[in-house]
Parts: C-alpha cells; sequence; structure tokens
C-alpha cells in the first residue's frame, strides 16, 4: 500500500477519534451509566462500520489487504491516542484500561468488522443478488402496468412503515436511556415548522411531477420517461430529500437525540446505499445515457448553491 493510502487512513481514523474525544467531554464518558455507555459501544458500531466499508470500497486494489490496514489504524492509533490523553495527560497510567474499560472495545471491534468485509467485498459475493434484483425491478418496471400498479400500493405503504418504524424505535431508545429532550415547549415546534413544510413541499412537489408524466416516485412503477422538471432540476432524489426533512422534523418536534443524531442519519445511509446499488443501476439500464447525464449533472439528494443559481439563470 503507498504512502498516500496510508496518510488517507490515518486522517480519517484520526478524526474519528477526535470526534469521539469531543463527545465524551468532560469525564471522557465517566458520567454516564454503564448500560448507557455499553449501548453507545455498540450503537457507535454503526458509523464506524459505515466509515470502514466506505474506504474498503472505494480504494482500488487487494480488498483484504486493505481492510487489514484499517483494522490496524482503527485500533493502534486508537490506543496510542487513548494512552497519551488518559495515561500521560490525566496520569492514569495504564490503569486507565481498567478505569476507562469501555475504550478496549475499540481496540477489538474494528477488527471484527474490518476483515469479514475485507472477505466480503474482496470476492464479492452480493454481485448475484443485486444483479437479480436490478433485473427483477427492471422486468416490473417495464412489463404489465396490471403489476405495477399491484405491487404500487404495497411498496409505498412497506416505506411508510420502515419510516415509522425508524421513527417509533428512536423514541423508545430515548425513553429507555432517560435521554432529555433537545428543545423545550414551544421551540420544539417553532424549529420543526420549517422542517415539516420543506418537506410536505418536495414530497408534494416530486409526486405531482410524477404523475403529470403518468408514473409514480415508486421504483417499480415510475413514468415512462426521465423526469428532470420541477424539484428533479435540482436533485434526483428530491421526493427521499422531502422524507429526511419529516424525520428530522419529527426529531425536532420531539426533541428526540437518537432520531436527531443516529436513527435519521443511518436511515439516509441506507437509502444511500440502496440507490446506489440497485435503484440507479436499473435506471442506467431502463434509461441508458440519458440518465448517466443526468446523474452527472445532478446532486443525489441536496442541491449545492451552483445548481440552483444555474437553474433560476436558465430559467
Amino acid at each position: 500500500m503507498d504512502m498516500q493510502r496510508h496518510i488517507k487512513f490515518l486522517v480519517a481514523v484520526t478524526v474519528v477519534w477526535a470526534a469521539f474525544w469531543v463527545g465524551g467531554q468532560p469525564d471522557y464518558y465517566q458520567q454516564y451509566s454503564f448500560g448507557l455507555i455499553l449501548l453507545f459501544d455498540v450503537l457507535l458500531l454503526l458509523p464506524i462500520g459505515a466509515v470502514i466499508y466506505l474506504l474498503i470500497k472505494k480504494e482500488k486494489g487487494n480488498k483484504l489487504h486493505l481492510a487489514l490496514w484499517l483494522g490496524f489504524y482503527f485500533t493502534v492509533p486508537f490506543f496510542i491516542y487513548d494512552y497519551l490523553y488518559c495515561a500521560l495527560y490525566l496520569g492514569e497510567g495504564m490503569k486507565f484500561l481498567y478505569k476507562y474499560w469501555y475504550l478496549t472495545f475499540y481496540y477489538i471491534a474494528p477488527w471484527v468488522l474490518c476483515v469479514p468485509m475485507g472477505i466480503w467485498l474482496q470476492r464479492d459475493p452480493d454481485q448475484g443478488i443485486k444483479k437479480k434484483w436490478i433485473e427483477t425491478i427492471y422486468k416490473v418496471a417495464t412489463g404489465s402496468s396490471k403489476v405495477r400498479n399491484f405491487f404500487t400500493p404495497v411498496g409505498a405503504t412497506f416505506y411508510g412503515l420502515l419510516v415509522f418504524l425508524f421513527v417509533y424505535v428512536a423514541l423508545k431508545v430515548d425513553a429507555l436511556l432517560g435521554l432529555p429532550a433537545l428543545f423545550d415547549k414551544p421551540d420544539n415546534i417553532l424549529f420543526s415548522l420549517p422542517l415539516f413544510g420543506l418537506a410536505i413541499l418536495l414530497i408534494g412537489w416530486s409526486v405531482s411531477n410524477f404523475l403529470k408524466v403518468k408514473g409514480t416516485p415508486v421504483p417499480i412503477n415510475p413514468p415512462p420517461k426521465l423526469v428532470t422538471t420541477g424539484p428533479y432540476a435540482y436533485t434526483r432524489n428530491p421526493m427521499l430529500t422531502g422524507v429526511f426533512a419529516l424525520m428530522f422534523g419529527f426529531g425536532v418536534s420531539f426533541g428526540s437525540i437518537c432520531l436527531i443524531f443516529i436513527f435519521t442519519p443511518l436511515f439516509i445511509y441506507i437509502n444511500y446505499w440502496e440507490l446506489k446499488a440497485i435503484e440507479e443501476p436499473e435506471l442506467e439500464k431502463r434509461l441508458g445515457e440519458e440518465y448517466i447525464e443526468y446523474k452527472k449533472r445532478t446532486p443525489m439528494f441536496f442541491p449545492g448553491f451552483g445548481i440552483i443559481s444555474k437553474r433560476n439563470c436558465n430559467g
């Protein structure tokens, strides 16, 4: 592995440790109960696992080799940083491994994540499954209208229940941990209303643009041609952006720490992965070069200032 990759990995894990350190102040997580720390350790595996997966997936070369190096960088530097802070700066010596027992979790867990991911991505056994999913969606989307119309409400209902499940579980975790509400009344209402308004605007606007061309936002029942008007001129998935705004709105309205900082970001990541792995390859297969060019010039979820200014000038 070349020096550039070593530096890249070291910078990535240093940023992760720094964020972990800041989040643990003022007592480096000693202020929390045993149960809360244990749950936090488990939940933190999600973003760490996502970072590891993206780094291995993006880099070229032997995936297992890269995974082993990531396992090294996500453990050895973590231990060194903790030793410098806890053992030397705080004066705990090697006893910090006992006092800050939860830190040892991160000296082991990355190896548990990295090695299987490296083997999985090296062998890439999910390609067959992904291809089957892509082919299935393609056949349904280009097949009988009766089949599409039958499965459309099923798909929409499933997605709606998934959103509800994420919100419900996040609120339950807040209650289980006894976490305080982030916002008092009526601040929670005032801060959530703009998010709800944005969500309704984007979802309604997106649906109306699809219905105009006799299609739906459900992947198995799409419009017969690529939609690039309305909100789709600014982002490829404005309806999902609206759903994300809706979930953040619920998070602010309920003052839910877990919904705002854990479950909604996780939901966004799951949607990102599904789009990249399944939906976009199917769109490229069905719409061809037209979609590929559209994808190059249009962001996935969140439009930048440049594209907004460009669209307004063209308009």
